[in-house]
């Protein structure tokens, strides 16, 4: 700067950090409040994780709010900007709204105290924003499943952790026969020691070239995560040719090279557990909605099965050990998938409102009817909810109404006779009529019970429509159907977005970045205890 400007003075650190970063942070929250305040009308669903930096010193909690924005002119009504008639662009919004230091005891109380509190900070009149409060997604924490319970909030498991759970428990050395453990720990032995040998490293990677394969390291895998296992399973089997060819003459981690029933159960392992990455990625998309947790978890029930009845043939043969861990995962993922349902009974509602679905899986448990009834309990509070409202504002416009036509007729002779333009339209709507019949013919009432039959009766939709977009075209047909159809397929299944927040800040806080660390006192920089990057949209995360 003193080349370029000689004149120019650099602003302090004690300038950024009490001027210019707060006054940054205002104005991420003045945005954010705007795109808030277009959501008014509709259930703004929130997902929240709770994460240990890598110093091991302090615990974040984090609000991320998720919501469908139809094409309709909304008012923006939002403090510190004027209300306005816009057109809102339409789709999924998510944004991190607030991230703040909890070094307390990760107690339920303490974490509902915490929400409650983030929540009036985003939510509510006095914020200028008039979106209903949604669904909670969390983790399968204890405390976190208390802390929504006992706010009386709508809690939705993250479908992604409970994908983990199943499989980590399926692998686990408890359920798992001695021949598998045995060979995932001489595959960890092998991917470990390539890591920590660069003589090897540079052995394996000439048989690499030799055998015309992809020059890739070896994977190690994280106890904390499944796929990773996956991952380490997939290179390994990779790079099948460049270890058989190295263990004749080279030590590549364990005492005897893998044989030929070794490889088969690998390769067993990796078309058995490929199938959940894919639906666990599949969940884990920003447009992904609870909608899509029954039927691919039923995929993935019926994907075992096809190779249980041997319709679905594995590499090598069938091996007793990978059909034993089979037999384990349909057990698990039916019951799990039993308990989801049972206790969010939101996520089958969502499956039945989802056109391209519709009562297919509620049909194979023969359990139609049971949703049907639900669905239809849950629109009819939602149509005498409008009627409520509808009503509020025909009151309000009946008695705008009447104090027009008071000051109007002050003004207006009190002539008996009837103005000739309107005898003239008598008589149009007369011959109109006797020609083509009534012009308004009598529209039927139709109950809430043959809305909903009448949505289930029309053709399903192709898996690669957007249900969203289908509804926002039938909000003037079924009105309430509609709402309650976008309340629940915008929440997300997992809580993966608010992860992503945290995956990018653990590469940024670490032991090594001491003066990142909060105060003392355990408050940010930045008012209330936000971070000044809130109003990132997770997208660009």
């Amino acid at each position: 700067m003193e080349a370029l400007a000689p004149g120019y003075k650099v602003p302090s650190r004690t300038t950024f950090s009490r001027t210019i970063v707060p006054s940054l942070y205002s104005s991420c929250v003045g945005v954010l409040k705007e795109e808030l305040a277009k959501a008014a009308g509709q259930s703004v669903h929130f997902t929240r994780d709770l994460w240990s930096a890598p110093s091991g010193q302090h615990a974040f909690l984090s609000l991320t709010p998720h919501w469908w924005q139809p094409k309709v002119p909304q008012d923006i009504v939002c403090s510190g900007a004027r209300g306005s008639a816009t057109l809102a662009k339409q789709g999924h919004r998510s944004f991190l709204l607030h991230a703040e230091v909890m070094d307390e005891q990760h107690t339920a109380h303490n974490i509902l105290q915490s929400l409650k509190r983030m929540v009036a900070q985003w939510l509510g009149e006095q914020e200028g924003t008039q979106a209903e409060m949604g669904f909670v997604v969390t983790d399968g924490g204890a405390n976190m499943l208390k802390a929504v319970r006992d706010g009386k909030y709508v809690g939705v498991r993250c479908s992604a952790h409970l994908l983990n759970l199943i499989v980590k428990d399926v692998l686990s050395e408890e359920n798992t026969t001695g021949k598998l453990v045995t060979l995932l720990d001489s595959c960890r032995k092998i991917a470990a020691h390539f890591h920590r040998s660069v003589k090897d490293s540079h052995i394996l990677r000439r048989e690499q070239k030799k055998a015309g394969l992809n020059e890739h390291r070896l994977k190690i895998d994280v106890v904390t995560r499944w796929n990773s296992t996956l991952d380490m399973l997939e290179r390994i089997l990779e790079q099948q040719k460049a270890l058989h060819a190295m263990s004749n003459e080279h030590y590549i981690g364990i005492s005897r090279p893998l044989a030929r029933e070794d490889w088969a159960m690998i390769a067993q392992l990796v078309a058995v557990l490929k199938p959940f990455k894919a639906v666990t990625e599949q969940l884990s998309q920003e447009s992904a909605s609870i909608s899509e947790v029954v039927p691919l978890m039923s995929y993935l029930v019926n994907n075992i099965d096809a190779f249980l009845s041997y319709k679905e043939v594995l590499p090598g043969g069938h091996v007793p050990e990978v059909m034993a861990l089979l037999r384990r995962c349909k057990v698990e993922l039916s019951r799990r998938l039993k308990e989801l349902t049972d206790s969010c009974p939101e996520v089958m509602l969502a499956t039945l409102c989802d056109p391209r679905i519709k009562g297919r899986m509620a049909l194979r448990s023969n359990s139609l009817t049971f949703w049907r009834d639900k669905l239809v309990d849950r629109v009819r509070e939602k149509h005498h909810k409008i009627s409520r409202l509808r009503c509020g504002e025909e009151d309000e416009e009946a008695e705008l109404e009447e104090h027009e036509s008071v000051s109007l007729s002050s003004t207006r002779s009190n002539s008996a006779t009837t103005p000739q333009s309107t005898i003239a339209t008598s008589v149009l709507v007369q011959a109109i009529d006797s020609l083509v019949g009534p012009s308004r013919l009598p529209t039927p009432k139709k109950s809430v019970q043959d809305m909903v039959n009448t949505y289930l009766a029309e053709p399903i939709l192709p898996p690669t429509a957007n249900p969203l977009e289908f509804w926002d075209d039938k909000r003037d047909i079924w009105p309430a159907l509609s709402q309650v159809a976008q309340e629940l397929l915008s929440c997300p299944p997992t809580t993966v977005q608010s992860e992503r927040v945290f995956s990018v800040t653990g590469n940024i806080l670490c032991p090594q970045r001491s003066q990142l660390a909060p105060p003392a006192n355990g408050k940010t920089c930045v008012p209330k205890s936000q971070f000044a990057q809130a109003g990132i949209p997770s997208s660009q995360l």
